[in-house]
């Protein structure tokens, strides 16, 4: 009898496959071939069970089947899911099978299965067909080296997701993709269009919404290291990629690269990026993917153009959004190059070129920015180097116009220092820093010390500029030591305000995240003879005599809003003359819920004002209510505001110790507004 297998080297065939079978046993019973293994490989691509079963019949055609089941790579790090292939009307040639007709099921760990079919020829070659999503495929092996065809037109990314998201790591992908690639003379080369692309992972940090991307890659194998030469053309979509958020770009940006690949390490030799004159870079790169979280070993940029405002918009907003600084408004151009190794700075050069800045809220700005910064990190015996030489047009700090200015910096050791003293003209004076110390300004604990002075300037102007009521008088301060450190800025010395005849002393001043969301304000303010006659016409009180004196400890404002402080707000009794006038009484008398019951008498309503013997207002904030007190406490168990003398004589008693804070600046808000209508 005729066996049922014609003459075939079965191990052969695997060899030249490249498989490695750790344990086979195979029988013959009935034209029957049953192969199953355990764990196996071929090349990088492992799995843990292979089963294999073959149906000869007597017109010598074959039907088989094969599951290759834990598919990986490589090392198990990537998984690859289970391949199910079948042949119902195949032959057995010396070599190879083949079949006109089979089946193929690819199942992925994640995602909905890829379904095809294949054709086996001798060569051998395999023709496959993925009916989803439509790709075609073709695999030849002419003596032994392989030449590989693929290409895909409009095809489905979504019908792709399972085994692309576990590729990339990505929690959805979608969109539509043409595809022509081609494996030969071991060289691969890709031409790769996607269109409307939407995908994210799973902690959203990497995402996309209607990308356009046109790709060639051109991958060169070699001995020890994955050569690769990349052109990239982004034509729409946004993106983003952890803090950095990168909207639509109006034309088209790309991309170049070309290094290699070699045990985890990418070495791109050089990069560069053309986005239509927006921005303009090249240079270099080194990344560490060995770890689960890759690290950037080394990076250059050269060539660096940037053009205000859309490369703010492009690609700064999103960073800029951390510092709430993403509605800056900007304009100019920033030129320059720049090298880091192991995140740290070791080369740096960046020319401006008439910058403008502007924070809507008014808490920055600059305009007519222009110069340099030089730094370079030398070797171990030489020190590093920083020179900053900048000047600008006019600037402000917290709606405050600041005059043109220059800016001389240098570095010394570990320290930069100013070269010459820094001038910032502000109404008809202006603030000028002695001498500056950034100490350790490259370590983790880095200090700033600044010895500065205020000039002299008109406090009327200074008030109407921060919005407030116009105020006479002079503010000048001196600073010995203004010191910025772990994000706290303090003043050491204070600045005196003659103001009202008399002098505000502020004291003890600290801002926490001076330039960041919220900042914190804390400071000891007192008052020294400031006549009230000036006081009451400024904010509209109605019209006392005397002289005043008070302090204002523990002051903290948040987002310039205060939030506590404990003040105490006295006449003097050596003041001449202490006089109150009926409308200073209503006022004065509304803040303590007195009502002004002594009014009330007939006789009252001859006078215009009232001798006084005292007044004053204690509040101590808390928790959003002022705990109100006056000079003294009254039997009644209310708190005594002004303590009238001789006649007629006139007491203001106040009841409501507790005080709803902002009830009470609404108060005094309305006071303020009604004097002035």
């Amino acid at each position: 009898m005729m066996s049922p297998w014609p003459e075939y080297n079965l191990t052969g065939a695997f060899r030249k496959a490249g498989l490695s079978l750790l344990l086979v046993v195979s029988t013959a019973q009935g034209g029957n071939l049953v192969l199953e293994s355990g764990p196996g490989s071929a090349g990088d691509l492992t799995w843990s069970t292979l089963d294999l079963n073959l149906e000869a019949r007597s017109d010598q055609t074959v039907a088989w089947q094969v599951v290759l089941d834990g598919l990986a790579l490589p090392d198990g790090e990537l998984k690859l899911g289970r391949l199910e292939a079948s042949c119902r009307n195949g032959t057995l040639g010396p070599e190879w099978p083949r079949c006109a007709d089979g089946r193929l099921t690819w199942h992925w760990p994640e995602g909905p299965a890829l379904e095809g079919r294949f054709q086996l020829h001798s060569g051998p070659r395999l023709v496959l067909r993925l009916e989803s999503p439509g790709m075609d495929i073709e695999l030849t092996l002419p003596d032994g080296e392989p030449r590989i065809t693929a290409s895909m037109a409009d095809g489905d990314l979504g019908e792709l997701a399972g085994p692309l998201a576990e590729i990339l790591d990505l929690a959805f992908l979608d969109g539509r993709v043409d595809l022509d690639a081609r494996y030969e003379s071991g060289r691969l080369k890709v031409e790769l269009g996607l269109d409307g692309v939407a995908f994210d992972n799973a902690d959203g940090s990497l995402a996309g919404e209607g990308v356009r991307l046109e790709a060639m890659l051109d991958i060169v194998p070699g001995d020890e290291a994955l050569g690769f030469d990349l052109d990239l053309t982004q034509r729409s979509g946004d993106l983003l990629f952890g803090p950095a958020y990168l909207p639509s770009p109006e034309d088209p940006v790309r991309l170049k690269a070309r290094g290699d690949w070699r045990d985890g390490r990418l070495a791109i030799a050089r990069w560069s990026i053309d986005d239509d004159g927006i921005l303009m870079a090249s240079g270099s790169l080194v990344a560490d993917f060995s770890d689960e979280s890759p690290v950037v070993r080394e990076l250059e940029v050269a060539d660096l153009d940037l053009r205000l405002p859309v490369a703010q918009q492009r690609y700064l907003n999103g960073i800029l959004a951390a510092w709430s600084l993403d509605d800056l408004e900007t304009s100019g151009r920033v030129r320059g190059r720049g090298r880091w190794r192991e995140g740290l700075v070791t080369e740096l050069s960046l020319d401006l070129e008439d910058l403008l800045i502007a924070d809507p809220a008014g808490r920055l700005g600059i305009a007519g920015l222009g110069g340099n910064l030089r730094f370079d990190e030398q070797d171990e015996h030489t020190p590093e180097r920083l020179e900053v030489s900048l000047d600008w047009d006019g600037a402000e700090l917290y709606r405050l116009p600041l005059g043109p200015s220059v800016l001389r910096l240098e570095s010394r050791g570990e320290d930069l220092q100013l070269t010459q003293p820094l001038f910032f003209p502000l109404l008809d004076g202006g603030f000028r820093v002695e001498g500056m110390q950034w100490l350790g300004w490259r370590g983790d604990l880095p200090r700033l010390d600044i010895q500065a002075n205020l000039e002299p300037l008109d406090f009327a102007r200074l008030t109407v500029a921060l919005g407030l009521p116009e105020l006479g008088g002079t503010l000048a301060g001196s600073f010995p030591e203004i010191r910025y450190e772990e994000g706290i800025l303090s003043f050491g010395g204070g600045f005196d305000i003659q103001a009202f005849s008399g002098i505000i002393e502020v004291r003890e001043v600290t801002v926490e995240r001076p330039f960041g969301t919220l900042p914190v304000v804390a400071a000891n303010i007192g008052f020294d003879r400031l006549d009230l006659l000036e006081v009451t016409g400024a904010f509209g009180f109605g019209r006392m005599l005397g002289r005043l004196d008070g302090r204002v400890d523990r002051l903290r404002m948040l987002d310039w809003s205060p939030v506590a402080f404990d003040a105490r707000i006295m006449t003097r009794d050596d003041a001449p003359t202490r006089r109150i006038s009926q409308r200073a009484v209503n006022n004065l008398s509304s803040l303590g819920g007195s009502g002004a019951a002594a009014l009330t008498g007939p006789i009252l309503a001859f006078f215009e004002d009232f001798p006084y013997r005292r007044a004053g207002l204690t509040c101590r904030l808390s928790n959003n209510i002022c705990h109100m007190g006056g000079v003294a406490d009254h039997a009644d168990g209310g708190f005594i505001i002004l303590e009238g003398r001789a006649l007629p004589r006139l007491d203001i008693i106040g009841h409501r110790r507790l005080v709803n804070w902002p009830l009470l600046l609404a108060q005094l808000q309305s006071v303020t507004e009604a004097e002035i209508r």
